[in-house]
């Protein structure tokens, strides 16, 4: 991973260098400086440690649009100093790539990687993660090929590989292998129907694998051109780590897309499925909410919340969390934003190795040219 590091560095080198030899290539560069609180740095049940953090990022970018295909190639280096701690400073890095390409009228082809390295979990990998102070390097892998057989028909075949490594001895590397097949048909411009087939492999280094075969039925409803349901049903066929089993998948949501000022999506999952940091298989239910707003022309702010409760079969550990991210934005000028972050995430378990909660708050300026 420390080779990616250095990739990062050596194309963040050339992006500020204002694209002398890729005079073509549109590019962009970014970054900013935030400083803040976190009351539980070391993210633990005891003995909490609290400290001020300064994080400065610098990044770049390019895009390059040709007649039938788009590529696009994002940087981030973020440098997190501890004030009082300084043996947890860390740099957190992320390489994004997008390319996307049209074969004809009828086939698209759609290639995305995507590398992160760093301590602080998202929301929604707060959700199971164990206790502590740790990298996690992130790489994830999505191909598809989409096929337009009629107007109102389509196939998708998509493969995803995943991958997580993580600086903690005693956790074990994982890989996710998920191929999936989906058709969908419109039946109207409000209603559309999908059938899908996931197959996920997880293989854990050092360690058993597990799979999972789970195919689904899902339909589409607009209410108004806004708003519009989402409806999923299937089931899930879990073999591994000494279960045998099948169980039913369901989710919902719903997605308010006014316009590029407002957005909100609300989606609730259930299903039962291989555990990411160990080898065991959970049974579990989470709430996602994810809202954007441009108050004024110059006033914006995000919201993101994600909840919810797992049992792990093997292990018998059971665990609620709940976590939350509230930001706004300023818009000084073309370039330059003042922003503002507090998050808040509660997890509860019966072991102590997954229980913690923790508050942050951030200001700061970014800017992007």
């Amino acid at each position: 991973m420390k080779t990616l590091t250095l990739a990062v560095l050596a194309f963040l080198g050339v992006t500020l260098m204002g694209g002398i030899a890729f005079a073509d290539i549109k590019w962009n560069w970014d970054g900013g400086v935030v400083t803040g609180y976190d009351d539980n740095v070391t993210y633990a049940h005891d003995d909490r440690i609290s400290d001020m953090i300064t994080k400065t990022s610098l990044g770049g970018g390019l895009t390059q649009q040709g007649p039938n295909d788009t590529f696009d190639l994002n940087t981030l280096l973020t440098e997190n100093i501890y004030t009082e701690h300084s043996q947890y400073d860390n740099l957190a890095e992320s390489l994004n790539s997008d390319y996307k390409v049209d074969l004809g009228p009828y086939e698209h082809l759609n290639a995305t990687e995507v590398y992160t390295h760093s301590v602080d979990p998202s929301l929604a990998n707060g959700f199971g993660r164990i206790n502590g102070v740790y990298g996690t390097y992130y790489n994830n892998l999505d191909l598809e090929s989409k096929t337009d057989i009629t107007e109102q028909w389509s196939t998708t075949v998509k493969y995803i590989q995943t991958n997580y490594l993580y600086s903690l001895s005693s956790l074990s590397n994982t890989t996710l292998y998920n191929p999936e097949l989906s058709t969908e048909y419109d039946f109207s411009s409000q209603s559309q129907a999908t059938l899908n087939y996931d197959y996920r492999l997880r293989s854990f280094d050092p360690g058993k694998s597990a799979e999972a075969n789970t195919p689904s039925a899902g339909w589409r409803q607009y209410l108004t051109p806004q708003w519009y349901v989402d409806l999923l049903a299937g089931a899930d066929f879990i073999n591994g780590f000494g279960e045998d089993r099948v169980e039913p998948r369901y989710a919902a949501g719903l997605t308010h897309d006014l316009d590029q000022n407002t957005q909100l999506t609300l989606k609730y999952d259930k299903q039962f499925e291989t555990d990411q940091y160990t080898q065991n298989i959970t049974n579990d239910w989470h709430l996602t909410l994810n809202g954007f707003h441009e108050f004024t022309a110059r006033i914006s702010g995000d919201i993101a919340l994600f909840t919810g409760q797992g049992k792990y079969l093997i292990s018998e550990i059971t665990e609620k969390y709940i976590g939350t991210s509230i930001s706004a934005k300023y818009q000084m000028n073309e370039h330059w934003d003042l922003v503002a972050t507090y998050t808040f995430e509660d997890g509860a378990s019966n072991s102590a190795n997954r229980s913690n909660t923790q508050d942050t708050v951030y200001m700061g300026v970014e800017f992007k040219y």
